[in-house]
């Protein structure tokens, strides 16, 4: 398996350096929680009160300001590898000729390096996932043959991507248990671009024309491809 880089974020930093100082943990506790876990990109943020969270810390407290300084300089360091989700490598020979090895806590091999510098290396990287969806998926095709006489049409392409009504549910963000699209940044990029701001009261564009429609879904799925390349298909060749 390969390994994930874990380093240290604002709260992780803060929390060490507490530590080393003598800090008990009750107090670290009090003062980390109030660092959210996004949007503070460093603890410098958090002495200029970035975050509505942060404005109730002690800054002005010279010994804090100090500990934040001191975790600042731990900020991106590593703190320990993990493991990853489901990539593994494959080389031509034995791994030890190409990357150090190590064992992990949970007793699994996985290499030292993350899976940069082992694409670097020129070494094939493949994911491996288990997608409970596609067990969904195969059962409900089942259930549709089993009640309707016919096998719903899952393995034709090209006629997924012309029907409406798939297009339609991509296009108006209504992607709850579909694979790759289902998270809420995901479903809301294509409904967003489909149909404007979705929290403004523009809805004009429902009454577009089907060419101008197909337009606003192919660019909600673009909006899409970034996080998750795979949505390209979704467009077609």
């Amino acid at each position: 398996m390969i390994s994930t880089h874990v380093t240290f974020g604002p709260r992780g930093a803060l929390r060490e350096t507490g530590k080393v100082h003598g800090l008990p943990d009750a107090e670290l506790t009090r003062l980390t929680r109030r660092i959210p876990h996004w949007g503070v990109g460093s603890l410098e943020e958090v002495v200029a009160g970035a975050a509505p969270e942060c404005r109730g810390l002690p800054a002005d407290d010279a010994a804090f300001r100090r500990l934040l300084a001191l975790g600042q300089r731990v900020m991106g360091h590593p703190r320990h590898l993990s493991v990853h989700a489901g990539g593994i490598v494959i080389a031509p020979g034995p791994l030890t000729d190409f990357v150090p090895l190590e064992r992990a806590a949970k007793g699994l091999v996985v290499t030292q390096f993350d899976m940069g510098p082992v694409e670097e290396l020129g070494l094939i990287k493949i994911d491996l996932l288990s997608q409970r969806s596609l067990g969904v998926l195969q059962d409900a095709a089942a259930a549709v043959a089993a009640h309707t006489g016919a096998a719903p049409p899952v393995g034709e392409r090209e006629r997924i991507l012309a029907d409406p009504a798939t297009r339609a549910l991509i296009r108006e963000g209504r992607t709850m248990g579909c694979f790759y699209v289902e998270s809420p940044a995901m479903a809301l990029a294509p409904a967003e671009a489909a149909h404007g701001d979705l929290r403004g009261a523009d809805r004009r564009q429902l009454g577009d024309p089907p060419r101008r429609r197909r337009e606003r879904h192919d660019a909600g799925v673009h909006r899409a491809t970034p996080p998750r390349p795979g949505t390209r298909w979704l467009h077609g060749p």
